[in-house]
């Protein structure tokens, strides 16, 4: 029977709303697909850009795997550029037609993915995945994202090579023309001189090309012998991809009824309106208050909670290291008004003794292969706001009037620039471990989203989705518990049961 190597290349580049659009993800699809249609060892290559709501996208892959089913399958190469999210147990592709509300109707879950894949029974299967965050991303451990992976991926296919474009709570950067992981990746194979290249000359380049960034850094899981061959170079190919590194011809700015294009002042000007006065600035801050101060229980939950909302000065946030290294990592440029708080601490850490890039997971490991050593780290302790601002961050806590039902908290953190204000936030519930004390039942879990200061239209839906929310949240195990029975309609994502990038 022959051998047939396949690949699906997915570019999500519009997206519900325009400001989350990725315009570099259409070109980045392009250069992967022209890349896989030019290598021979290819035999059928799905490519997905122009429709990519989920129902398209989903059928279209389906039928793809539904077509090559009794085949025996080389590799499978995937690749996805666009909005990703990870979310509990679960990484989410984003389609065009993403809503939280409806998560796993307008995504690819990863364990979906994995699980039509492994229908084929590839003897080698590759992801390649150059996923921005959603706008709206929960902040977490990047070490958790990469042992999901190797949990799912590695019980499941027979070798396998996941290339992630950045650790769960970093950005994937992109300009206009592509984004940034995909560029190297092409950058691989238009600058190697030997005849074939490696799944592992591809990593390798592309850690080199991101050593030092502390940005964006890629990550990879492997389950392989590092011999694979990713493709084979040959003058129709390297001309194929080098196409796409240069970029296109500035395009005239277009006029309309005959006006001429803007001028560089004009321009600036332009962009000049977005920034705030300092006034203008506590102005939108102190509107999120008072925003949230409207938030209404419905007329069930309110027989059963008291919910008032504090402004908090005198102490910073809850976890504010988990806000500082967010921050830390996402500053962009230091344009936020904040300086991050570090502090230097013993960390031990465990290592081989002969360290090399990357383990090989079919091999075994013995602990005689690893050494403990203590290293002086410098550690993210939290952050401080270099300007005033009316209070730190604000809860809005609701109390309960009946014994056997838990507290609940929601805490909302404001950030500001000359122009943004971003907003974190995380709801808890609490036990009681006394007559008058409690404590939170589990670690918060944050997430983060940003408004132009002066939209104040759009900063008061944020806080309204942010109340409504909590209200889903603090509703849902109250009804798990007493209506089993019961679907709750129209219940918002809820961070108790999909806790989480």
């Amino acid at each position: 029977m022959t051998v047939e190597n396949l690949g699906i290349v997915i570019a999500v580049s519009e997206y519900p709303v325009s400001t989350d659009n990725l315009p570099a993800c259409a070109r980045d699809g392009q250069a992967i697909a022209k890349l896989l249609e030019l290598e021979s060892r290819f035999s059928d290559v799905l490519f997905v850009e122009s429709d990519t709501k989920s129902s398209i996208v989903k059928s279209k892959v389906i039928d793809f795997i539904n077509r090559h089913k009794g085949k025996e399958i080389g590799d499978f190469v995937f690749y996805f550029t666009g909005h990703g999210d990870f979310v509990g147990d679960e990484f989410y592709y984003l389609l065009s037609d993403y809503d939280a509300k409806r998560r796993k109707q307008t995504s690819i879950e990863n364990s979906e993915l994995d699980d039509l894949v492994r229908n084929l029974s590839p003897n080698l299967f590759v992801k390649i995945v150059d996923a921005c965050h959603s706008g709206i991303a929960y902040i977490k451990s990047s070490e958790d994202f990469r042992e999901y992976l190797k949990a799912t991926g590695t019980s499941k296919f027979k070798k396998l090579y996941f290339m992630f474009s950045s650790q769960s709570e970093q950005f994937s950067y992109q300009d206009s023309h592509l984004s940034h992981f995909t560029r190297q990746i092409i950058e691989a194979i238009a600058s190697h001189s030997a005849p074939s290249v490696r799944y592992k000359d591809i990593i390798d380049f592309v850690s080199d090309a991101f050593e030092g960034d502390p940005t964006q850094t890629p990550f990879f899981v492997t389950q392989a012998d590092f011999t694979e061959t990713f493709c084979d170079i040959s003058s129709t190919l390297k001309s194929g991809v080098s196409q796409f590194l240069s970029l296109p011809a500035p395009k005239p700015l277009p006029s309309a009824s005959g006006k001429a294009a803007p001028s560089l002042i004009e321009l600036i000007e332009k962009d000049a309106e977005l920034y705030c006065t300092e006034e203008e600035a506590l102005r939108a801050v102190a509107f999120v208050s008072e925003r949230l101060g409207k938030i209404q229980l419905s007329s069930e939950l309110r027989r059963l909670y008291g919910l008032n909302v504090h402004e908090q000065s005198a102490t910073a946030p809850p976890d504010a290291a988990a806000i500082g290294r967010w921050l830390d990592q996402n500053r962009e440029g230091g344009r936020y008004f904040i300086s991050i708080t570090h502090e230097t601490r013993p960390v031990q850490r465990r290592v081989r003794k002969n360290p090399f890039f990357m383990r090989n997971l079919l091999q075994p490991e013995s602990d005689d292969d690893f050494t403990t050593v203590t290293e002086q780290r410098l550690i993210v302790t939290g952050y401080r706001s270099t300007v005033d601002l009316p209070y730190r961050y604000l809860t809005m806590f609701a109390d309960p009037k009946y014994p056997n039902i838990n507290a609940s908290g929601c805490f909302i953190v404001p950030i500001i620039s000359m122009t943004h204000l971003r907003l974190f936030w995380a709801f808890t519930f609490y036990e009681s471990v006394g007559w008058r004390d409690r404590r939170m039942v589990s670690s918060l879990e944050w997430l983060t989203d940003e408004r132009a200061l002066k939209d104040h239209e759009k900063i008061g839906l944020l806080v309204d989705d942010i109340g409504t929310k909590f209200l889903s949240y603090l509703e849902a195990p109250i009804r798990a518990k007493w209506l089993p029975q019961q679907t709750v309609q129209g219940t918002s994502e809820s961070i108790s049961q999909e806790a989480k990038a």
